[in-house]
C-alpha cells in the first residue's frame, strides 16, 4: 500500500466522523463533522437561535416585573403576556429540537411536512405577541427602564420570528432536494407532494 493510499483510507476512518443515520439493510454511513458555516444550512441551528432569544425574552419579563410596582396594572399584564408567550415559544421549539433527533417517519412528528408547519405556527405566534405589544396604548413612557425592556423584547421576537421562517423555508427546501415534488400516493384516493413525506433527517439540512 502507497504512503497515499494509507492517508487517503486513515482520513476516512478519522474518529471524527460520527455515525448519521442508518440505511434500510441496516448499514450505517458516516458524515464529516459539519464546518461553521455549514451550520446556516441546518435547521437545528434556526430552532437553537429561537430558543435562545425566547430564553431572554423570558428573562426580560421577570427583570419588568421586578421593575413594576404593584399599583401599575397594565405593565404587570404586559409582561405577563411576554412571560407567557416566550415560555410558550420556548416550549413548542424545544419539542421541535427533540423530535429533530428522531430521524424516522413512522411517527408523523418525524416527517418534513410537520416540522415545516410548526415551524410556521411558532414564527406565527412570536408575530402575534410582536403585534400585541406594539398595539398596547399604554406602554410605559420614553425613558422609562420598562419601555427599554419591552422594545428588546420586541427585537428578540422578531429574531424568533426569521429564525423560525428560515427553519421552515430550509425544512421544506431539503425534503424537496430529498424527495422531490412529485404527487405521490399515502392512502386512497389521497395523493401528496413527495417532499411532506421526507423524514426529520433527510429534511434537516441543505
Amino acid at each position: 500500500m502507497t504512503w497515499l493510499s494509507w492517508s487517503s483510507s486513515y482520513k476516512r476512518l478519522t474518529p471524527l466522523q460520527t455515525p448519521a443515520a442508518s440505511t434500510s439493510n441496516g448499514e450505517l454511513f458516516f458524515v464529516e463533522p459539519a464546518r461553521n458555516w455549514e451550520r446556516l444550512y441546518h435547521r437545528n441551528t434556526y430552532y437553537k437561535a429561537t430558543i435562545a432569544s425566547q430564553a431572554l425574552s423570558f428573562l426580560l419579563s421577570v427583570f419588568g416585573f421586578l421593575a413594576t410596582n404593584a399599583g401599575d396594572k397594565n405593565s404587570i399584564a404586559i409582561f405577563f403576556v411576554i412571560g407567557f408567550y416566550s415560555l410558550l415559544t420556548m416550549g413548542l421549539t424545544g419539542l421541535l429540537l427533540w423530535w429533530s433527533s428522531k430521524p424516522t417517519t413512522t411517527d408523523g412528528r418525524n416527517t418534513a411536512l410537520f416540522h415545516h408547519s410548526m415551524s410556521i405556527v411558532v414564527s406565527i405566534v412570536s408575530f402575534t405577541a410582536i403585534v400585541f405589544l406594539l398595539l398596547v396604548p399604554d406602554l410605559p413612557p420614553e425613558g422609562d427602564v420598562k419601555r427599554l425592556l419591552v422594545m428588546s423584547v420586541v427585537l428578540l421576537w422578531f429574531t424568533s420570528t426569521a429564525a423560525t421562517l428560515t427553519a421552515a423555508w430550509l425544512t421544506k427546501a431539503a425534503a424537496v432536494k430529498a424527495r422531490g415534488t412529485e404527487l405521490v400516493p399515502v392512502g386512497p384516493p389521497r395523493m401528496v407532494p413527495a417532499w411532506n413525506l421526507a423524514s426529520s433527517y433527510e429534511s434537516e439540512r441543505l
